[in-house]
């Protein structure tokens, strides 16, 4: 799968800028957009993506897959691990370096293809939560780390996701978590135990294991 790389200097996000492009023919499966900011970058459950100059905007244009969006966590965490960042998945992809989000995902679907929408914190920390690429390892530029990420996922979306590597990277695996937004419940609380073949979380609760397809995850103490 060929790739090309649109750069765009100031999006709203480039979710939507590749929904613009491929709409209007100018964008096909195997693209990425590159922005330098968003003025409204978008992650998941609707909240906002603080996206100021220096960090690292994008949307990588892939086939649909299920598994998707554990692939793009492992595919961020792979390549930081390799520049020597000690980084790890809270399930589903949210990507940590200890208890400091690093790097978030967003896939969208739109006209038959799949939107992996990437942000890394580079070069500052937006959030007293968060931390920064700059923090650990310097000398490797925004392109650099956005091809990196990009070469790892479109790796990872070819072929069968190597299910013990990410419960290897999964820090959410023995943590005691709560789950919010996962339908009627709303929410619940327990151990998380495992990662099945389709991608879900199991959690032991005090009424038994719930198999978990989507929400929030929330790492709890002990």
């Amino acid at each position: 799968m060929e790739q090309r790389t649109h750069h765009i200097p100031r999006v709203t996000s480039t979710q939507e800028e590749a929904r613009k492009r491929l709409a209007e023919g100018r964008a096909t499966q195997g693209d990425m957009i590159l922005a330098d900011e968003q003025t409204e970058g978008r992650g998941r459950f609707g909240r906002t993506w603080i996206s100021p100059k220096g960090g690292l905007y994008a949307t990588i244009i892939l086939s649909l897959d299920p598994l998707l969006s554990l692939k793009a966590g492992l595919a961020i965490t792979r390549v930081l691990r390799s520049a020597g960042i000690e980084a790890g998945i809270k399930w589903p992809n949210d990507v940590y370096v200890r208890d400091l989000k690093i790097a978030g995902v967003l896939i969208e679907t739109t006209g038959g293809v799949a939107l992996a929408g990437i942000g890394l914190n580079l070069v500052a920390s937006p959030l007293e939560t968060s931390t920064c690429v700059h923090q650990y390892v310097e000398g490797i530029s925004r392109d650099a780390w956005a091809h990196r990420i990009a070469h790892e996922l479109m790796d990872l979306s070819r072929g069968h996701l190597d299910l013990s590597e990410y419960r290897g990277a999964c820090l959410t695996l023995g943590c005691r978590v709560r789950m919010d937004g996962i339908g009627e419940v709303s929410t619940i609380e327990g151990i998380a135990l495992d990662i099945d073949d389709a991608g879900h979380l199991i959690i032991e609760t005090e009424l038994g294991r719930r198999v978990i397809t989507s929400g929030e995850c929330w790492h709890l103490r002990n």
